[in-house]
């Protein structure tokens, strides 16, 4: 059911897609394209792969898209529906494929518990469902709620449940949703929430909501961001497949974090210079080209179409 080693080798055959992070097990869950799932132990920085999803035949897209840790259970969100994985057994025990009225395999784009109901957001829409339920297998034990483009992210502030949606930012209600008054109505990417404010993000622009309802907009290029979480200290991370990882400071202000390595991890030529710089190029064969890069005194330099304009045009 699992395999076991000391490198991150046979993990890295799969494109990496979801990344939580475990506190009570002090280690990250890892999702994956294929549908296999890694836990990566900090303590001893041992992987443990588990690749049940990988073996799904009913559906053609297994990806991972995100996690919830509660207690012993681990609930994966896949683009065929819920996983349930039960970590101290190391089995996957329950595949929910059907929420209320949606279609059967409608992908989960995220999921959480809140309230005693487990939440998922779906391509089409939101869905719920009581803890207490004894058989969420039945598409009757759910609840669900049709959104046109479906539900992208979900966020818990106090005792709100908000979701993000194309048109703009949603509340979960005893009743339903109920759009967010006085916020913008376009697609928002991703949500996450401290104890006094709600972090939504736009394609074009990182909104943040007081808990006295007044929002903060800053502009910025966000459209290959991908994800936003806050830290235990309320700190604002955005993941950005672009600019690496952004960090939101006072007032808004965002900074990169960038690793000192190349962009890519697929690398087509490497060549030694007379200077003994090493220069590496990467391919557009492997997922589209990411420029080309120098490691010159232990410092690397990535060269992209984002200070190149012209580097693809040859």
């Amino acid at each position: 059911r699992s395999t076991q080693s000391r490198s991150s080798a046979a993990s890295d055959v799969y494109k990496r897609q979801a990344l939580t992070y475990d506190s009570g097990r002090n280690g990250l869950w890892i999702g994956y394209e294929s549908g296999a799932v890694s836990f990566f132990a900090l303590s001893d920085e041992r992987f443990s792969t588990f690749l049940e999803l990988t073996r799904v035949t009913q559906f053609a897209n297994r990806t991972i898209r995100k996690f919830f840790v509660r207690g012993d259970s681990l609930y994966v969100a896949t683009d065929f529906g819920l996983s349930l994985f039960v970590v101290s057994r190391r089995e996957f025990r329950e595949n929910y494929i059907r929420f209320g009225t949606f279609a059967s395999g409608t992908a989960v784009r995220d999921v959480l518990i809140a309230q005693g109901q487990l939440i998922v957001a779906t391509a089409l829409g939101l869905a719920r469902a009581s803890l207490r339920s004894t058989n969420l297998n039945a598409p009757t034990e759910w609840q669900s709620f049709a959104v046109s483009g479906g539900i992208n992210a979900l966020a818990i502030q106090g005792e709100e449940i908000f979701a993000a949606s194309a048109d703009g930012l949603l509340r979960l209600s005893r009743s339903g949703l109920e759009r967010e008054s006085g916020f913008p109505q376009k697609n928002l990417i991703a949500l996450a929430a401290t104890s006094t404010d709600l972090f939504a993000l736009a394609s074009d622009e990182l909104i943040v909501r007081r808990r006295d309802g007044s929002l903060v907009r800053r502009a910025g290029n966000f459209s290959q961001s991908r994800a936003l979480v806050s830290d235990a200290d309320g700190q604002i991370f955005i993941a950005d497949r672009r600019q690496s990882l952004l960090v939101l400071g006072a007032g808004t202000t965002v900074t990169g974090i960038t690793p000192n390595s190349p962009l890519s991890n697929s690398v087509e030529i490497v060549q030694i210079d007379a200077c003994g710089r090493v220069w590496g190029s990467s391919s557009l064969r492997n997922g589209g080209a990411q420029g080309f890069y120098r490691l010159e005194n232990g410092v690397s330099v990535s060269y992209t179409h984002l200070t190149l304009p012209t580097i693809y045009s040859v």
